[in-house]
């Protein structure tokens, strides 16, 4: 029996989430251990129900979380002055094993000016332009070219990461209800619906948008952030030889 977390704990908190994980974990491994007494029709039938409900338990997992960092983005998170470069490429970095992986290209531009500033927390930016490109990696693996690109613009006062996939764009009846929260387009257990609504309020969050283009091979997301005057400044530490 799954149990809820005491009362005193929020459901879409990560703790709830560690909870919940704990106990279908347990849950999980009690299937499998009943499959390998099972006669060989049944064991069969749980080994699949087993890997269809550890599914569907990370998938559950990924949505809780999310939850909990959707309520507590604007609440602890504080503007700061941020390198745009420096994080896009961390992005970059942290997602470009899985590209290569599945053969998807990933072409990253930058424009000349690398000292691009922009006022946002660089955790929540590095968070949204995880999505964008996990998105777009999605959209790509189901077109015969796999590409993806990512190019970094500056464009009627707002500094723009626009994301692109090769993919086979979005439907009119869908383009419109992309950015609400649970709806997606993907197959039922791949896809939360919660992550381009969380980007975009993370954009929004710091007074810029995302917004969608789409054409029919191609489909690119911009995340948009107002340029600020000032440029990146990094800390220079200068040792005291005199202690």
């Amino acid at each position: 029996m799954i149990r809820r977390p005491p009362r005193s704990t929020p459901l879409y908190s990560s703790a709830a989430s560690d909870v919940y994980k704990r106990q279908m974990e347990q849950y999980v491994r009690r299937l499998i251990d009943t499959a390998e007494t099972a006669t060989d029709p049944i064991r069969s039938r749980l080994r699949t129900e087993a890997a269809v409900l550890e599914k569907s338990v990370w998938s559950s997992m990924r949505v809780l979380r999310t939850l909990h960092q959707i309520t507590r983005s604007s609440e602890t998170t504080q503007a700061e002055a941020t390198n745009l470069q420096s994080v896009v490429e961390e992005s970059v970095f942290h997602c470009q094993e899985r590209f290569k992986r599945k053969d998807v290209s990933l072409d990253v531009h930058f424009p000349e000016d690398q000292s691009i500033v922009v006022q946002i927390e660089a955790g929540a930016l590095t968070h949204a332009i995880l999505i964008l490109l996990a998105n777009a990696f999605d959209a790509a693996m189901n077109s015969h070219k796999r590409f993806v690109s990512l190019e970094v613009t500056q464009e009627d006062g707002f500094n723009c990461i626009r994301v692109t996939d090769s993919g086979p764009g979005v439907l009119p009846a869908y383009r419109h209800r992309l950015f609400e929260p649970f709806f997606s387009t993907k197959p039922p257990g791949q896809g939360s619906g919660l992550g381009l609504y969380h980007a975009r309020q993370i954009a929004r969050d710091n007074d810029g948008d995302v917004v969608l283009e789409t054409l029919p091979k191609a489909t690119t997301f911009t995340f948009r952030l107002p340029m600020v005057r000032h440029r990146f400044l990094v800390p220079v530490f200068v040792p005291n030889f005199a202690d």
